[in-house]
């Protein structure tokens, strides 16, 4: 009877095995061994994630150009691995920023470890898949753990109404997505994203219909106007570490399928999607650069951020394969950054309470300098301002999309980028300028570091760093 696995199915799923089978045992261990601590689940988890991602990378280092398994719906090439290992580091970065935070709520519990395996582990998934059945089951795997994330503070009514907002919503656009695969299989005849690019064409009306279907689930997804909706009230309802971890690997991981659908599936109908994706691409520009200017909660504040970095992604994808190099690029940065905000608002507080009003930054370089440098330098990266490592990200994006023709799109973001450096700007006026309202605690030490590393990396630690990472990832 032939095996229903080769042996190089799983060695090639080993980080997806890796992950799968901690995330299990977590779950056991902290339903028959209460002694133990959230601490110890974490640093399991953490050596989950440094299996996974060793393992990640040498698959893809080892491959001569792309690998599949498991009948080709899983593959596997440096391109992925890289983008893998950053999921993984992502993740490691804000589950080791959650802990004093659950632990200050009274919320650190083994099931929220869990949950981040099991959404992480839906990530991974993403990033190697090679057919819709796989894209689907990643999607499902990451939004199941992160609705129960978005609630995870129960007590709290702003949570329970994000999570409930959240899951609605997502179900509404895991549906779209659904019908959208189960047209283009039904009209294709395939499942893979190899065989789907030998059979579609713009002409078919069904698979046309299905793409269209798929991209707005997608959209959805990595919070792509005009479906944002959930995500500013999402943001502000969960508590602070999930918005982070929201804010970062999830959606490094939903753009670089995004990108590999329609490069790899769609590439002949290229002329037809390109519009509806430089459409969403100026929508998500537009809204995250105008619906931040009207904020005073930091935390919905970097969810119109989210929206509109998401938009400067979008810009790539619509640029066509070539800059998928300046998308991986821009992705890195961008998460980077978003985990050092978040970094440097877990680790300050007021008499115990986090922050999470703009006016609680105020005075904040009077009493910890540090903590606003590194700040500030954070904020001029994610605002573009030179030479910090966010202007090359974006100034990366841009070219990619004059290259593809699509000038108009770059100016567009270009003027966009410029209106969202106000309430960056904003925010270090702020720390600078104004009188400090009460004083600061004794910062956290792991956020504090989060903070500071990423704050290096925006600001000197990337410049002998990019021109090798454009190389790796084909830039």
């Amino acid at each position: 009877m032939e095996a229903l696995f080769s042996r190089f199915d799983l060695v090639l799923g080993i980080p997806e095995i890796a992950l799968a089978a901690f995330a299990v045992a977590i779950v056991m261990v902290g339903v028959f061994q209460r002694r133990a601590s959230f601490g110890q689940m974490a640093g399991l988890l953490a050596f989950g994630f440094l299996i996974a991602g060793a393992a990640s990378l040498l698959h893809g280092f080892a491959a001569p150009d792309r690998w599949t398994a498991f009948n080709g719906f899983f593959a596997h090439d440096r391109e992925i691995a890289i983008v893998k290992a950053l999921i993984y580091l992502a993740s490691a970065a804000t589950l080791a920023m959650s802990m004093r935070f659950l632990q200050a709520v009274e919320r650190a519990q083994f099931e929220y470890v869990a949950l981040i395996g099991f959404a992480t582990l839906g990530m991974s998934v993403l990033a190697s898949a090679n057919s819709l059945l796989t894209v689907y089951l990643g999607v499902e795997l990451l939004s199941l753990p992160s609705y129960v994330l978005a609630a995870f503070h129960r007590d709290s009514a702003r949570g329970s109404e994000a999570g409930l907002k959240y899951f609605v919503l997502g179900a509404i656009a895991s549906g779209l997505l659904l019908y959208g695969m189960s047209l283009i299989y039904g009209f294709s005849g395939a499942l893979g994203f190899a065989e789907i690019a030998a059979r579609a064409s713009s002409g078919d009306v069904g698979i046309t219909f299905g793409l269209v279907l798929m991209i707005c689930g997608l959209a959805f997804k990595v919070s792509a106007a005009p479906f944002h909706m959930w995500t500013p009230d999402v943001y502000e309802g969960a508590p602070t570490p999930v918005t982070a971890f929201f804010a970062a690997a999830p959606k490094f991981a939903g753009m670089f399928i995004f990108a590999r659908l329609m490069f790899e599936a769609f590439p002949s109908m290229i002329e037809g999607w390109r519009p509806i994706i430089a459409i969403l691409a100026i929508a998500s520009m537009a809204v995250g650069a105008f619906g931040a200017l009207l904020q005073s909660n930091v935390k919905r504040l970097m969810a119109y951020s989210s929206i509109g970095n998401i938009g400067y992604g979008l810009i790539a994808i619509a640029a066509g394969p070539e800059a998928m190099g300046a998308l991986i690029a821009y992705l890195a940065i961008y998460v980077t950054t978003t985990i050092g905000i978040f970094g440097g608002l877990l680790a300050l507080r007021h008499q115990g309470a986090y922050l999470e009003r703009i006016e609680d930054l105020s005075g904040l370089i009077g009493q910890r300098a540090g903590m606003a440098y590194g700040l500030g330098f954070l904020l001029f990266s994610v605002a573009g301002i030179p030479p910090f490592a966010g202007f090359w990200g974006k100034l990366l994006v841009f070219q990619a999309g004059v290259r593809a023709d699509l000038v108009w799109l770059a100016v567009a973001g270009i003027l966009l980028s410029v209106v969202a450096a106000f309430y960056y700007l904003r925010l270090i006026k702020v720390m600078v300028m104004d009188k400090a309202q009460a004083r600061f605690d004794t910062p956290l030490g792991i956020p504090s570091w989060t903070l500071a590393i990423a704050a290096l990396m925006v600001s000197v630690g990337y410049i002998p760093l990019l021109a090798p990472f454009l190389r790796l990832v084909g830039g």
